[in-house]
Order: structure tokens, then sequence, then C-alpha cells
């Protein structure tokens, strides 16, 4: 490193005048004040708990997955889908029709499973 010469001997500072000291005063009162806003967080009041929370979006479009038997919605994608309604209960109408319904409303439109009714034999003794 060089050494100095008389010319240049290197930065110099010069004292503070009582204007310099208060301007920088000032600064470090702004400084800090943008940070401690900066690490406080200068939020909405939505954002302290006050006020409602957003809606969860809903799911506009639903398809049934074939392979897992299950609603899926595509519109937005991956929001919950909303249980169907409940299923009313099948008409006696709808029972007679589809004999194969294993529902309670059917179970008691149909005749109790037995032994089937056998014909009396014939020729006696």
């Amino acid at each position: 490193m060089p050494r100095p010469t008389a010319a240049y001997s290197g930065p110099t500072r010069l004292p503070d005048s009582p204007a310099r000291a208060s301007r920088r005063l000032e600064r470090v009162a702004f400084l800090g004040a943008i940070t401690a806003a900066t690490l406080l967080g200068v939020r909405s009041p939505d954002a302290f708990g006050q006020g409602a929370p957003p809606a969860p979006p809903r799911c506009e479009e639903a398809v049934v997955n074939p392979v897992s038997g299950f609603a899926e919605c595509v519109k937005p994608r991956g929001v919950p889908v909303d249980p169907p309604p409940p299923r009313s209960a099948p008409t006696p109408a709808q029972c007679a029709r589809h004999a194969d319904l294993d529902l309670e409303p059917c179970r008691s439109a149909q005749p109790p499973p037995g032994p089937a009714a056998t014909p009396p034999e014939a020729g006696g003794s």
C-alpha cells in the first residue's frame, strides 16, 4: 500500500455542526420509523382479526370419477365438492317396477321370502 503524501493524507471528517447533527438525528428517526413499520407489518384492520374471513371458493362444476366413483370439482379444480342432496324414498310404484331394490320402504311392500307354496298332492291315501 502506498504511503500517503503531503498533498493527500486520506479522507478527513469535519466536526459536526449543530445543523448537521440535527439532520442526522432526523434521518435516523425516519429510518427507525420505516424499519418499525416494516417489521410490524403495515396491515389493514382485517389482518388483525377484525372483519369477516373470506368465503372459501365454491365448486361450480363437478364430475364423477369413473375409477373411484367420487365426485371431483373441475371448475375451479381441487375445491371440495358439496355432498349430494339426500335421496327421497322410493314410491310403491318404483318398488313394483324394480323388484331388485333392496331399500327399507321396498322390503315392506314385497312378500317375505319363504318356502314356495306347493300344490297339494293328488291321489292321497
